[in-house]
């Protein structure tokens, strides 16, 4: 019960600190169970995913992000244009998608929208591009050259 009242004393002192330390954690449990919800996969993982089952990259960016740099093979669909492009992918449907975008979470919102289309195997690449590119990971860029950094 020491320990306790003493717990007490060091929250109702230092209040900021506590309520920042909640909202961290709160934050941190939020991302995971959205992380498990978009069946989100690391680049790692997303490389595994490309060059070992086939998946399909599909980039959600707007077209100018596209064009300065996307994964290799990937197939842009501006997220306005989902209902044209479900029938556009209908022939990749046994396919696994691997969806991204810069950060992950227009990304996450696609997935959904694939997943609710029919599409069974669909994956988010977790942080988007900028993890991507932070692993150092290939992409195709204008001038055609693979691996170039961005």
């Amino acid at each position: 019960s020491d320990l306790m009242a003493r717990l007490l004393e060091f929250a109702t002192n230092h209040l900021a600190l506590v309520g920042a330390f909640a909202s961290v954690l709160l934050a941190l449990v939020w991302t995971t169970l959205q992380g498990a919800m978009s069946n989100a996969v690391s680049p790692q993982r997303g490389v595994a995913l490309l060059n070992r089952e086939g998946a399909l990259p599909i980039d959600v960016r707007p077209n100018a992000n596209y064009r300065a740099g996307h994964i290799i093979n990937a197939l842009q669909i501006e997220p306005t244009e989902m209902a044209q492009a479900a029938t556009k992918l209908d022939k990749h449907k046994a396919r696994p998608l691997l969806v991204y975008c810069d950060a992950g979470t227009v990304s996450a919102q696609v997935a959904r929208q694939l997943r609710r289309a029919g599409f069974g195997q669909v994956h988010v690449l977790q942080g988007g591009l900028t993890a991507w590119r932070t692993e150092n990971l290939p992409l195709e860029t204008p001038k055609g050259a693979a691996g170039t950094k961005a």
